[in-house]
């Protein structure tokens, strides 16, 4: 009698302690924030409880776990997963468009173009002397104008003047045919509105009869870093170039002395020889002797 009633108590105290497990736990699953399920584990037969501080619930053979983990009382509860951000579409930028580089023809243009304009005046004889010099000059200046110019020459004879495009460094070259010409001043120089730039030359004609002078001005630009001449203007003035009888016979003689020498003064010294030569093999009279 007093066993039946011992075991009765033990098995009041067992099902009374499994009734207080089980509220704990459902009551902990409200608390806790909801988290993504997991999947469940596979449930394993829990021994009955020890008298520990913290009891473990202790399913029934015949309830099975929740599909969500649910963790024990003494066990804190997992971190929650990171939840990822949405994605944000980075629009695409294109790339810059550009424009189009000019080639070099039309870069030349464009420098052309950009080029300041000055005035010219120089002069150069309609007619010269055989072998005589004469000087021809050109003046430029960006700020003159062409009646100034061409009062500032010394020799006025045949003056001429433009209007052409001119830079901060311009050359000029005087050639000819037929000429021997002397640069008296540099080729090329600095161009400033301060002054006039002025080239000089001595000019000889050494052929007679019609002549061409040719007279050409460039402007020096910078292309690339390298200093490049640009013809801007050209000149060309025919010269009559006239010569006088004394000239043209020692002129001939300068130019024709070796046929000269052998087709009069050769033939003329051997007629002169060959009479020398007789008059001094001819015999002497012998002087007769008188008789007494």
């Amino acid at each position: 009698m007093i066993s039946s009633t011992r075991n009765l108590v033990v098995v009041l105290t067992t099902v009374l302690a499994v009734l207080i497990l089980v509220a704990g736990g459902l009551m902990f699953r409200v608390g806790q924030r909801p988290s993504a399920p997991t999947p469940a584990p596979t449930p394993s037969p829990v021994n009955p409880p020890s008298p520990s501080p913290e009891p473990s619930p202790m399913p029934s053979p015949g309830n099975r776990a929740p599909s969500s983990h649910v963790p024990s009382p003494g066990n804190p509860p997992p971190p929650p997963r990171a939840q990822s951000l949405p994605s944000i579409a980075v629009p695409t930028i294109p790339p810059p468009i550009s424009e189009p580089q000019p080639n070099s023809v039309e870069l030349m243009d464009q420098i052309f173009r950009e080029l300041d304009w000055g005035n010219i005046a120089f002069n150069a004889p309609a007619t010269m002397r055989y072998a005589q010099p004469q000087p021809v000059e050109l003046l430029l200046s960006p700020s003159l104008s062409v009646a100034d110019l061409q009062a500032k020459i010394h020799q006025k004879v045949g003056a001429e003047s433009a209007h052409i495009r001119v830079s901060n460094s311009m050359e000029a070259q005087l050639t000819g045919v037929g000429f021997t010409i002397q640069a008296l001043r540099p080729g090329l120089q600095a161009v400033t509105s301060e002054q006039i730039t002025r080239w000089k030359w001595e000019v000889t004609p050494t052929e007679h009869g019609r002549q061409t002078l040719h007279l050409t001005l460039s402007a020096h630009i910078d292309v690339a870093g390298r200093d490049t001449p640009l013809v801007v203007q050209t000149f060309h003035r025919e010269i009559q170039v006239n010569i006088t009888v004394p000239q043209r016979v020692s002129g001939f003689i300068q130019n024709n002395w070796q046929w000269l020498w052998a087709a009069i003064v050769v033939p003329i010294a051997g007629f002169l020889w060959n009479r020398r030569k007789k008059r001094w093999a001819k015999p002497k009279a012998k002087p007769k002797r008188s008789v007494t």
